[in-house]
């Protein structure tokens, strides 16, 4: 997971533990001789125990007017990954040129891939009790 990911998710923990200790982990990591370095931050902290890092590819920008045609989710637990999902979705829709010249995914790729509809309920499941981690 890119470090600053990994960054990102550790100041949101302090953020939520700040409130329930009597010193912030910053004050504890001085009195313990640790600096602000971003791994001396890291290593004070539990982070939440699982993310969910997804990408899609779609047939164009406007969420009304175009469909997914790729997803790709990897589990992570902060320290390595523990699963993988990747399907082509057909958008029931055609896709336009320059989105397969930008994806390389074509028509004939997703004709025989199964709807969202049909992928959207093991997708859930994949999702439940995961922090959501979009990737652009």
């Amino acid at each position: 997971m890119p470090s600053s990911l990994v960054l990102k998710a550790c100041l949101i923990a302090l953020a939520q533990n700040r409130a329930a200790r009597k010193k912030s982990p910053l004050q504890q990591q001085k009195k313990c001789g640790y600096g602000t370095h971003p791994s001396h931050i890291l290593s004070t902290f539990t982070l939440p125990s699982m993310y969910a890092i997804v990408d899609i590819e779609t047939t164009g920008g406007h969420a009304t007017a175009n469909g997914i045609t790729e997803i790709a989710i990897v589990l992570h637990n902060g320290r390595e990954t523990e699963g993988r999902f990747h399907t082509l979705i057909n958008p029931q829709l055609p896709i336009p040129r320059h989105i397969s010249a930008l994806t390389g995914i074509t028509n004939e790729m997703v004709y025989d891939a199964p709807r969202f509809a049909d992928v959207a309920d093991k997708i859930y499941n994949l999702l439940q009790q995961r922090i959501f981690i979009a990737h652009k």
